[in-house]
């Protein structure tokens, strides 16, 4: 009831979808939240020599790490060789791992809080469309429709193409 808050300061204890700080408020939980997963790595150590009869194990304790060049990425390594890069952008999300059962973990981890849903392979982020290169290993990332949306916005679509963004030839001094 809209008149019964008349004249008065609310403050509100969750961030409420829609408003301007909710989006970092999201971002702040969302990274605490990643930091928090690990996982015990049993790491096998190399023999000293021929006369050793067990192999040394110990067990680690893998994380994520947040990069500091971009606080929306964070990269889990582990001594087992399994890798796994996270992106997110507000409620986007970008997963990539060459451990499915540690990605399924992962979002297990995250379901606990989120509702987290898997929509299957890299499609589309951030007007970005992908698709995988013929043979498996690459990915080609095309913006075509989304500078389409922008030309067509400043009535730029009719205009004359160029091949490159200034004259052939042009040299500066």
């Amino acid at each position: 009831d809209a008149g019964a808050y008349a004249n008065k300061v609310v403050r509100l204890t969750k961030a409420v979808y829609g408003i301007k700080n909710s989006g970092s408020s999201f971002m702040q939980q969302l990274g605490e939240e990643i930091l928090k997963f690990e996982e015990r790595v049993n790491v096998k150590l190399p023999k000293a020599d021929s006369r050793e009869k067990h192999e040394k194990t110990y067990v680690e304790n893998a994380r994520f790490e947040r990069l500091l060049s971009d606080q929306c990425i964070y990269i889990y390594r582990d001594s087992a060789g399994r890798e796994m890069i996270f992106l997110s952008y507000v409620d986007d999300i970008v997963c990539a791992t060459n451990d499915i059962a540690l990605r399924d973990r992962f979002f297990r981890h995250l379901q606990k809080k989120w509702n987290v849903t898997e929509e299957g392979t890299l499609d589309r982020f951030l007007a970005i469309h992908f698709t995988r290169t013929n043979d498996g290993w690459g990915w080609r990332a095309d913006m075509t429709a989304y500078i389409e949306k922008i030309a067509a916005r400043f009535n730029l679509l009719e205009t004359r193409q160029y091949k490159t963004p200034m004259e052939p030839g042009f040299c500066l001094t």
